[in-house]
């Protein structure tokens, strides 16, 4: 289910955008392209160095604004140090503007306190105005009950996945490893090794509603099943088959073979019906035919709205970093690859970008890691390359 949040202007914008971002941002740029009064796609960059030219952060960002065609786009800039964003946010604005785009907004924001650097009317404080509290903007409430909480940093949110070494599930994966390459002389075994692992898959991913505010709980932390996890991604197939099932329409599911795909249905939870997918596409489709008949319309600022999905995504997010987590170094490519994916059919690039760093540093040769990351940073959507 997705949930429309209202959000009241420039001053929510700010404070929402770690809710959309997934971590608090710090020195960077944010663009923020709306599209007949929605927030659509959000990119963010580091702040360039004082050495460095600034016009290149248009060469970054501007052509996924040029892609996206919004209405209209609120720039934000999070600096340390008055004046740090200027530079890299005049270099955008004049890019967007030369592209026929308008900027409604230019904010930046420093030190709890936010400025609208365009603004010459008499009504914005010289000080600038505090930054909002969470508990101040009520649409905040409706991000955090479904799900989403920030991290306080791109640091935190790499720790979310850091490996948390466990001896004894460390020699599991190494045992589970020759079993697995036993198993693979045979068929018949192989099919029986692949029913243990998605068996072992399937209580990881319960979400079944265990009571009114929770889902039942995952296996422990000495489970074997955390281990069988983590070595099943090593059988290729069943890494993509499990992409495709939680990733209802990046692959078709007949392109595997019928065992697996009969195993799958016997054994894994029901796949996503796609139904807050489906909204999201028939509302991008609607707002491209109003964005065509009305271009000019002017954006007001007490009129922004934003979409979340429902608290289910952020379970799932939850189970596969703790897969991530469980996974020795050497293994940790699968399972991060995997959680990027969903999290970036999910829209949340910036943590599928975090897993995606994380998974190439330890094999930069990792090749569905490097397809996606190419898809992540020219901030392609799932629906279109599905």
């Amino acid at each position: 289910m997705t949930t429309t949040i209202r959000l009241r202007g420039p001053a929510d914008i700010i404070t929402v955008l770690p809710y959309h971002l997934g971590y608090r941002p710090a020195e960077s740029l944010v663009v923020v392209c709306l599209m007949r009064n929605r927030i659509g796609v959000v990119g963010r960059i580091d702040l360039p160095p004082p050495d460095v030219d600034p016009d290149l952060v248009a060469v970054e960002l501007l052509p996924i604004v040029r892609r996206e065609r919004p209405d209209a786009v609120v720039l934000v800039g999070f600096e340390s140090t008055h004046g740090q964003a200027e530079p890299a946010s005049v270099a955008m604005r004049d890019a967007i503007e030369s592209a026929g785009i308008r900027v409604v907004e230019r904010l930046v924001v420093r030190d709890g306190r936010w400025w609208s650097l365009d603004c010459d009317r008499d009504c914005c404080p010289a000080d600038g105005e505090p930054v909002q509290t969470d508990d101040e903007v009520p649409a905040v409430s409706d991000y955090i009950v479904r799900g989403r909480r920030p991290a306080g940093s791109r640091a935190d949110l790499a720790a979310r996945l850091a490996h948390r070494p466990e001896p004894e599930q460390d020699r599991r994966c190494a045992a589970f490893i020759n079993d697995l390459a036993t198993a693979r002389r045979s068929r018949s075994a192989l099919q029986r090794r692949r029913r243990r692992m998605l068996q072992d898959w399937a209580r990881i991913l319960d979400l079944t509603p265990s009571g009114p505010d929770a889902v039942a709980a995952p296996p422990p932390r000495d489970d074997e099943a955390w281990a069988w996890a983590v070595v099943s991604l090593l059988d290729v197939a069943v890494r993509d088959l499990l992409i495709a099932w939680l990733c209802p329409g990046t692959l078709d599911l007949e392109v595997f073979p019928a065992s697996l795909r009969r195993l799958a249905e016997s054994v894994l939870p029901p796949r996503s019906s796609g139904t807050a997918r489906d909204a999201r596409d028939a509302r991008d489709a609607r707002d491209a035919r109003a964005a065509r008949d009305a271009r000019a319309a002017p954006v007001a600022e007490d009129a922004v709205e934003d979409t979340v999905e429902d608290a289910v995504g952020e379970g799932l997010v939850d189970r596969l970093a703790m897969v991530c987590r469980a996974a020795p170094p050497e293994l940790s490519p699968g399972p991060l690859t995997v959680l990027a994916h969903v999290v970036w059919w999910q829209g949340d690039g910036a943590l599928a970008r975090t897993a995606l760093d994380q998974a190439l540093a330890v094999d930069p040769d990792y090749r569905l890691a490097a397809l996606l990351e190419r898809m992540v940073d020219v901030a392609a959507r799932p629906r279109a390359t599905a």
